[in-house]
């Protein structure tokens, strides 16, 4: 789509449909957008930024509302540095929906030279939110000076593999917390077949515990198993207090 001469949407159709509408008024230009496309991913507003920063009376700013996001510094920010990465990594976010906030480490990321981690994401083929923590990770162990070859993904590694190793690499010293507190899990009187493991999600730790329970009174046995692996979670926690 074009608005008074100007190509805005549909780069690679053969008709584009010019529309115009004085430019002083802001509003309407920004409500035939929002009426034109159900949705744009970030990347293709950030596309759409670009374009638009050459006309000042686009009102981009007000489109960027009309699509429910706040169009701040870091907004605009986050789309100048997500459009200097490569196009294969740009499909990928707009593949996984991924937003500013998601991106956010790119704006620490300066001139650093990440074609490793766009390849290796792309390779491993990593979820959304693999990707996310993969990013803040290659971001901040490439600015703390680590070598790529250690950052890299190695021969016959998975996605969670190489994501275990650079955690490690950024977090030692929890890494290995967590770890002494996932084999000290295996000790555990955990009642009937249930399983629990130590994971981590972000900054928060704990026991994920999974039970299989055919008939109310296995639920009653359960609680009361659960009950004495309590008492000795309490009791380490106070050792260690």
């Amino acid at each position: 789509m074009a608005v008074n001469r100007v190509i805005f949407g549909g780069f690679s159709q053969n008709f584009v449909f010019d529309h115009h509408i004085d430019g002083r008024e802001a509003e309407k230009i920004a409500s035939l957008f929002r009426s034109l496309y159900f949705e744009l991913s970030f990347v293709e507003m950030a596309r759409l930024v670009d374009k638009a920063t050459a006309h000042v009376w686009f009102p981009i700013s007000l489109v960027v509302q009309k699509f429910g996001w706040q169009p701040t510094e870091i907004f605009f920010s986050t789309a100048t540095a997500l459009l200097k990465t490569p196009t294969g990594f740009q499909n990928w976010c707009a593949e996984k929906k991924m937003h500013p906030q998601d991106l956010s480490p790119l704006l620490s990321a300066g001139d650093l030279d990440l074609k490793w981690f766009y390849r290796d994401l792309l390779t491993l083929k990593l979820s959304k939110s693999q990707g996310t923590r993969a990013l803040e990770l290659a971001v901040e162990l490439s600015l703390m000076g680590n070598d790529v070859k250690t950052l890299e993904a190695q021969d016959n590694e998975s996605s969670a593999e190489w994501l275990e190793r650079l955690t490690l690499l950024r977090y030692p010293e929890t890494s290995q917390r967590d770890a002494d507190q996932e084999s000290w899990m295996t000790t555990l009187p955990w009642p009937g077949t249930s399983q629990a493991r130590w994971t981590r999600q972000g900054d928060r730790a704990g026991v994920e515990v999974k039970l299989f329970v055919s008939q109310p009174s296995d639920l009653k046995k359960y609680l009361q198993g659960l009950s004495r692996v309590q008492d000795l979670l309490e009791k380490d926690r106070g050792q260690k207090h």
